[in-house]
């Protein structure tokens, strides 16, 4: 018996249960309930199997290990459906460490150096001066990078309702990464649909654009983006990188100036 884990919570003794089931079944010589689940969640295989026939066994897997075992047998068209299912879903995580890999992990110091660098001072000074208001980045800038592939410093113009944020994208390993500055708006938000007209103005800026503004359901947006590989020919690379975030935001506020004043209405933080 296999019971799979992705999304789902365990029920109450679920394993228990399912383990007594096994026991149950006479007509067996060997039994062994499979558990495979993506994230690490340990198991008391006693407690599980406590008082039921020496038959009954219990193993626990992760789905990375179930996958990399589909990798060694004769593939067919179920083999092949489930191994892309798997990485649709994002349990095909090849847990060996690749030379990439190494590379990036002794880096990562010198990556937060340059986040330090170049979102501090005047673009930290810029993004408070149109939210009225102090930003903290550290907080927010992991959960971004943990949950959403980007490092950002997040300014509140009134709570999650409209917010504005500057930092890095890191949406494809392969690729060099992108700083972009963004003005955004929840679902549900107070003045979303204001929100939503001044963006689509900002959006008829060069290279400015616009993403899910007619979707009411979306966190809707308008952002400037460029690849930072477009600094290399430059002499200072921080500079170059600190000017196009201080354009931008410079930018952001000859809109939102306006906008704040057609609509005192809205909890605007700061002054």
């Amino acid at each position: 018996m296999v019971e799979s884990k992705v999304g789902s919570r365990e029920g109450h003794e679920q394993l228990r249960r399912y383990a007594e089931h096994l026991d149950s079944m006479v007509s067996f010589d060997h039994k062994t309930l499979v558990y495979i689940t993506r994230t690490y969640d340990p198991k008391d295989q006693g407690e599980i199997l406590d008082g039921l026939g020496a038959d009954v066994q219990f193993e626990q897997l992760r789905w990375h290990d179930f996958y990399r075992f589909l990798q060694s047998v004769e593939k067919d068209a179920l083999v092949e459906e489930v191994m892309l299912f798997m990485e649709e879903q994002g349990m095909a995580t090849d847990h060996r460490f690749s030379a990439r890999d190494l590379v990036a992990l002794s880096g990562v110091p010198r990556a937060f150096e340059i986040f330090d660098e170049t979102l501090g001072g005047e673009v930290r000074e810029e993004l408070e001066s149109l939210a009225g208001n102090k930003v903290r980045r550290e907080v927010h800038s992991m959960n971004q990078l943990r949950h959403n592939n980007r490092y950002v410093t997040l300014a509140s113009l009134h709570d999650w309702d409209l917010f504005c944020f500057a930092g890095y994208e890191m949406e494809d390993s392969n690729d060099y990464p992108g700083a972009l500055v963004s003005l955004e708006t929840r679902p549900g938000a107070v003045g979303r649909e204001a929100s939503v007209a001044a963006m689509k103005q900002m959006a008829l800026r060069d290279e400015w654009e616009g993403y899910d503004l007619d979707d009411t359901a979306a966190w809707a947006g308008v952002y400037r983006w460029m690849s930072v590989a477009s600094v290399l020919p430059e002499e200072d690379h921080v500079a170059a990188v600190k000017r196009f975030f201080v354009e931008s935001i410079r930018q952001l506020r000859e809109e939102l100036t306006a906008f704040k004043k057609d609509h005192p209405e809205l909890p605007w933080e700061g002054n």
